[in-house]
């Protein structure tokens, strides 16, 4: 489990988005790819993914894997974990063997959402009590059309932790 601190009140990113879906719900708030994401989207799309992590056992301080490509799910699973007080630690999709191993072994993460693309690469990875092999699989694209969850909002100003080459602490 990471230590997290108390942010900095209206300027963490969970409370900016939740403020945003109060005061202007269908204004954009994120274009990706093709498609507009107005603020109420992404503050539901937040919440549904917050829940689902939560019911995979994902806790405030907890750090959470994430090896996908660039996807509005690689969003929805950043304000998730923000939601949650949990931290995102990206994988680079590029990340095989030593590297991959170090990453997972040392990032403290009891979680890892991935795309099955790369499930083989880390089917070895030891350190992790549980790899879901799809956010799919964690039950997001069932969750899209189901109400939003309440999962509140924590003033945390940790949402993800990078994991630079060559770094051997343990987060």
């Amino acid at each position: 489990m990471l230590a997290v601190r108390p942010g900095t009140g209206e300027r963490v990113v969970t409370r900016v988005l939740q403020q945003g879906a109060r005061a202007h719900p269908d204004k954009k708030a994120l274009r990706f790819e093709e498609a507009d994401y107005s603020y109420a989207d992404l503050w539901s799309r937040a919440r549904r993914a917050a829940g689902v992590l939560r019911a995979a056992g994902v806790r405030q301080g907890d750090a959470v894997l994430v090896m996908q490509e660039n996807t509005i799910q690689f969003v929805d699973a950043w304000l998730g974990c923000a939601l949650l007080g949990a931290v995102q630690v990206p994988v680079n999709t590029e990340y095989r063997g030593q590297i991959l191993q170090h990453q997972v072994g040392n990032s403290g993460a009891r979680l890892m959402l991935l795309e099955g693309q790369f499930v083989d690469r880390v089917e070895g990875a030891e350190g992790l009590r549980q790899v879901l092999r799809e956010l799919e699989a964690l039950g997001l694209a069932e969750a899209a059309s189901a109400g939003d969850q309440d999962v509140g909002t924590l003033d945390i100003d940790v949402s993800a932790a990078l994991f630079p080459p060559g770094e051997h602490r343990r987060l």
